[in-house]
Order: structure tokens, then C-alpha cells, then sequence
């Protein structure tokens, strides 16, 4: 159940989210946008109806977070989403099945993301996205969204939805790495500017108050970001990618050579609020 004093702010901020995403709705799967589609509305007509019988003293309260959005869909709303995840695995089950690849890391993957399924809803419902566009996403024929991939999904949910700040190193390097560019007034980060990051970071603990990921960062200051790490980065600007947090774009006449991402992104604002320093 949504607080009362809360509604309205919910309500706007939902409705907003909607207006935004419709484009990028339109492109995945019909089926799945319907049921997305009408989640959301369902909840926005729960919101609004709310909202109609709340104080409205609440307007100049704290703006609401992603995790406070996330956290605000009822019990049904959640469960239809883990249906739709069941869903979309099935689908994507057959699809491996054919390419030869249902086995290794996409079981363990899809393991990890069905054990944190309620998680992993409420992140899809806050982001608007439908479970069938990131899990049987596919960018080449022959291959879904990439299936090492889906961990790093597993763990922005947790942290979104909890708080739960055990997020891999390199995507924190990558997060980090946006919020730099933001606030320099740039939100286009090329490829392999966003590699190099990592290794030639400086001072490190200027821009973050984690220690950990200062940590991760001096460890990987220096050294040269390529084999696995660049797997590992591709990894990271996909999932922006795909769910809608940002976008890879062309860059200096290189197909998909850059990741534009929005700085003002709930995800984006939770991730600088934990791990940043003050601008």
C-alpha cells in the first residue's frame, strides 16, 4: 500500500516515467509491453485514486527515489512481474536450447536471477521495463542479452530495492565513471575513454567516499583495461542500455563507440548518493 502523503509525488513521478520510456517500449515485444503496459497503469490508477483522497500538504516534502518507487507497487503487481520473468526465461530457454548454449553460465545466471525474482520485479516495474525486453533482448541474431550480464542486473536491483550495496567492481568503476562525465557537463562517454578510466583514475578518493571502490580503484589505476576487463565494461554499458538508464550511441565514426548516460536517472542518483562525494 502506498503512504497517503506520498501518492501524488508517486503518482507524477510514475506518470512521467511512462511518457518517457513509450518510444523505447514500442520497439520490444508486443506481448510483453501489454502486460507492462497495463501494470503500470493499474498501479497509476491505484495511485491517482489515492491521491484524490490524501492531504496534499506533502508538496514540498523530499522528492522520491527510485527505491522508494520501487518499493511502492503492491503484492499483485510484483507477482505478475515474476510471472512475466518465469515468462520470458521459458522463452529464452528455447531459444538456447537451438543455439546449443542451455547449460554453463546462462543456467547459474538465470538461477540467480529467478532466487532474487522479487527484487529483480520491482526494479523492472520502478525502470517501466518489461521483463522480455532485457532477458530475451537481442542485439545479433544468434545471441540474448548476454547472460554474465544479467548478474550485474541482479545486483542494481538489490541495491535499488534494499539498499544492498554488493556490486561488482567494475560496475561501480563504470557508474563512477558517468558521474564524473556528468558533472563536467559531458554525458557521453566513448568506449575507450570509459576503459581507461578505470586505469588512469586519479585520486581516486576525491570523487568517491566508498572505500572499497576507492580500493577498486587504485588497483586498477596504471594498468591496462583490456581482455577480460573489456568484456567486463561491454557488459556494464549494455545494461545501462538496456534498461533505459542510458543509451550506446555512435561515436567518432564508430558504430555503438559510446555510452550517453543520464545523470539524472534514479539509479544514477541512488549510486552517487552511496558511493560519491559532493560534487
Amino acid at each position: 500500500m502506498v503512504a497517503r502523503k506520498s501518492s501524488k509525488k508517486i503518482a507524477s513521478v510514475v506518470a512521467d516515467m511512462i511518457e518517457a520510456d513509450v518510444l523505447a517500449m514500442l520497439e520490444s515485444d508486443a506481448n510483453a509491453n501489454e502486460t507492462v503496459t497495463d501494470t503500470v497503469e493499474t498501479n497509476l490508477d491505484a495511485l491517482f485514486q489515492a491521491n484524490e483522497a490524501a492531504p496534499h500538504e506533502d508538496d514540498d516534502a523530499a522528492p522520491l527515489t527510485l527505491r522508494d518507487i520501487a518499493n511502492a507497487f503492491d503484492q499483485e503487481s510484483v507477482g505478475n512481474m515474476i510471472v512475466a520473468i518465469g515468462d520470458a526465461f521459458d522463452r529464452r530457454d528455447k531459444f538456447e536450447a537451438r543455439e546449443g548454449a542451455l547449460g554453463g553460465s546462462y543456467v547459474a545466471n538465470r538461477k540467480l536471477v529467478l532466487d532474487n525474482a522479487t527484487s529483480v520485479a520491482k526494479f523492472f516495474l520502478a525502470l517501466n521495463v518489461s521483463a522480455e525486453s532485457v532477458i530475451c533482448r537481442k542485439v545479433v541474431e544468434n545471441a540474448m542479452f548476454n547472460a554474465k550480464a544479467l548478474k550485474k542486473i541482479v545486483e542494481l536491483a538489490r541495491f535499488t530495492v534494499s539498499g544492498n550495496d554488493k556490486i561488482e567492481s567494475v560496475m561501480k568503476c563504470f557508474l563512477a565513471c558517468s558521474v564524473a562525465f556528468n558533472r563536467n557537463g559531458s554525458s557521453i562517454v566513448p568506449n575507450e575513454v570509459n576503459k581507461q578510466f578505470i586505469s588512469n583514475m586519479i585520486d581516486a578518493e576525491r570523487l568517491v567516499k566508498d572505500e572499497a571502490l576507492a580500493d577498486a580503484l587504485r588497483e586498477y589505476r596504471g594498468k591496462t583495461v583490456t581482455g577480460g576487463r573489456d568484456t567486463q565494461s561491454s557488459q556494464a554499458r549494455n545494461v545501462i542500455d538496456v534498461l533505459n538508464i542510458g543509451s550506446i550511441v555512435s561515436s567518432d565514426n564508430h558504430s555503438r563507440g559510446a555510452i550517453m548516460v543520464n545523470g539524472e536517472h534514479g539509479l544514477i542518483k541512488l549510486f552517487e548518493e552511496r558511493f560519491m562525494k559532493a560534487a
